[in-house]
């Protein structure tokens, strides 16, 4: 199996092919459930990287 095929369901909206400076034409309510949860993964990024260790 080609594991570049291999889709991974994150939850969040695909922006693969959207160029950055059509962002602003993106309805906020499709926008905001995926921002709010990204925001909510980087406050907690230390207990989202596997093997992570408090140096």
């Amino acid at each position: 199996m080609d594991e570049s095929a291999i889709r991974i369901d994150s939850g969040l909206v695909d922006l693969t092919n959207v160029p950055l400076d059509a962002l602003d034409a993106f309805d906020d309510e499709v926008l905001a459930p995926s921002v709010e949860r990204l925001l909510r993964q980087v406050d907690q990024a230390s207990s989202s990287v596997a093997g992570s260790q408090p140096s």
